[in-house]
């Protein structure tokens, strides 16, 4: 009649680093999460940045009517590019420490898919 002995210091000692790997663990998930989540929120900001610069090249000049589109001369067609070249100069200065944040490693890793933004 021997009965199997069971240890129960045995047992409580290993649940009990075992718990505390998991509240670690839990922990350290709990921190990934926010740093991913202020990530989401800086890129969301960025993408909406992007988007409204983007929409204001896309959408008609509407104080314009045709006929003094074929009249315009080529010195306004001129200072309108310069325009747009400053406009995307400062963009891309904007935009700078968002893209020195993100590591080269997943930039070079993953392609880009602005249609789905």
């Amino acid at each position: 009649m021997s009965e199997p002995t069971t240890d129960y210091k045995k047992k409580y000692r290993t649940l009990k680093k075992r718990l505390k790997f998991l509240i670690y663990e839990q922990e350290c998930f709990a921190e990934e999460l926010k740093k991913s989540q202020r990530k989401l929120l800086k890129l969301n900001r960025e993408k909406s940045f992007l988007l409204d610069q983007l929409m204001q090249y896309e959408q008609p000049n509407h104080e314009t009517s045709d006929s003094d589109e074929t009249q315009s001369s080529a010195s306004e067609q001129e200072s309108a590019k310069k325009i747009v070249k400053k406009k995307k100069i400062c963009s891309n200065i904007s935009s700078k420490p968002l893209l020195n944040a993100i590591p080269k490693s997943s930039l070079k890793s993953k392609k880009l898919n602005i249609s789905s933004w």
